[in-house]
């Protein structure tokens, strides 16, 4: 019917039909009303839906009663899922561009809120023109999954004037430079706008850690050296196999070190000692503190409309409610910690490090293939790169 209703094109007919489907009066509103009044302004064009609100038209009442029901579902912490996803797409349609309704969706960009409820008022926000809708997307940038942050990323550098709300947002260091991939700090660096370009230049200048960047080029000499594999596996079970597994030792939390097979020493090095100078999204440590006042760290595993998973060191998992949930947000680190220098010296580094495999088909990887042999008395101790040879 509401196909036909606004196929025809009848002036008269979309009026009565959307007067119709209008809440009356006090009378409360259903999710399935809901609903089909977002399927009716779904339907009809942006204009049509303009001249529904504005005050002269006889059904600006009805189309007010509609938004107003629409932002007080919202407001109810205790609302279903299917009743607040509703209640977006009513607002996604028909509200103005105000602020308290702006902050109403932002408000809904908590860990309390299910997946899919936050990444509709984030679409309901990316569709919104103006700054204001900016600084809502990057309030609360530390309690987005990696998903939503690269929603909001997305947004972004969709619309110019969001740029400079970005930059600024890194500088200030509530967003890590590391939490944009390499072409997104590229885009940034090389913009048109040469204000852009400044503005990246100096937000980025502070993201390689000056302290850290000392600790890597003081294990230079690792690619000197000889590896003995028996004091590296030693090493490795005391150091590592909490979060990696490797010869059958330890627990696939962090990634699979067989990757390392092809990284020259360089990049080992950055690995170990700056392990948050560049994060994969999904190695991300979140912090979550519950309203009985316990915290809990790791990397998000998993989450549904009413839990998130975490895991933690040694593999074990930790789930959630959304609604126990006093504070949850990605710390912008990687759950490897630094500080590995007061355990290992250059010559455990070296060791280490004989266990991850070939480097030869790196281009970086230099004297490091020639002069690097296990105390095995063959080139590398890793049996499955032998085997596979």
């Amino acid at each position: 019917m509401i196909a036909v209703a606004t196929k025809v094109g009848d002036e008269k007919c979309m009026r009565d039909t959307f007067a119709s489907l209008c809440p009356q009066n006090d009378t409360p509103v259903s999710v399935s009303q809901l609903n089909t009044l977002a399927d009716f302004l779904g339907a009809i064009s942006l204009e049509k839906r303009k001249d529904f609100s504005t005050e002269s038209d006889p059904v600006s009442t009805p189309m007010s009663r509609v938004v107003a029901s629409a932002r007080s579902l919202l407001q109810e912490s205790d609302m279903d899922e299917r009743t607040m996803m509703a209640a977006l797409r009513i607002l996604s349609f028909a509200a103005p561009d105000d602020e308290e309704v702006l902050q109403s969706v932002g408000k809904l960009l908590t860990p309390h809120s299910s997946p899919q409820v936050q990444e509709a008022a984030v679409e309901l926000l990316a569709a919104r023109d103006g700054q204001q809708a900016g600084v809502i997307l990057l309030t609360n940038w530390n309690s987005y999954t990696p998903k939503l942050q690269s929603r909001v990323l997305d947004v972004c550098f969709g619309r110019e004037e969001l740029l400079p709300l970005l930059l600024a947002s890194i500088e200030r260091g509530d967003i890590k430079p590391s939490q944009l991939n390499a072409s997104q700090r590229q885009r940034l660096l090389t913009h048109k706008d040469p204000d852009i370009r400044r503005a990246a230049a100096a937000a980025f200048a502070g993201a390689i850690n000056s302290n850290r960047q000392s600790v890597i080029d003081s294990y230079a000499s690792v690619e000197q050296r000889q590896g003995n594999a028996a004091h590296g596996r030693e090493l490795f079970r005391k150091n590592c196999s909490g979060c990696h597994r490797l010869e059958d030792n330890g627990f696939k939390v962090g990634p699979d070190l067989a990757a390392l097979t092809s990284h020259a020493p360089a990049v080992l090095l950055e690995a170990v000692f700056d392990p948050s100078r560049k994060i994969d999204a999904q190695y991300r440590n979140y912090l979550a503190v519950t309203d009985d006042g316990h915290t809990y760290t790791g990397i998000l595993k998993s989450e549904t409309s009413t839990s998130v998973t975490l895991v933690e060191q040694q593999g074990k998992e930790q789930t959630l409610l959304r609604n126990d949930l006093d504070e949850f947000k990605d710390s912008g680190k990687s759950l490897m910690p630094d500080g590995f220098e007061k355990d290992l010296s250059v010559a455990d580094t070296a060791d280490l490090f004989c266990l991850f495999g070939d480097t030869r088909h790196s281009p970086e990887a230099g004297a490091w293939q020639s002069a690097r042999r296990c105390h095995t008395g063959k080139r590398w101790s890793n049996p499955a790169v032998s085997e596979q040879r």
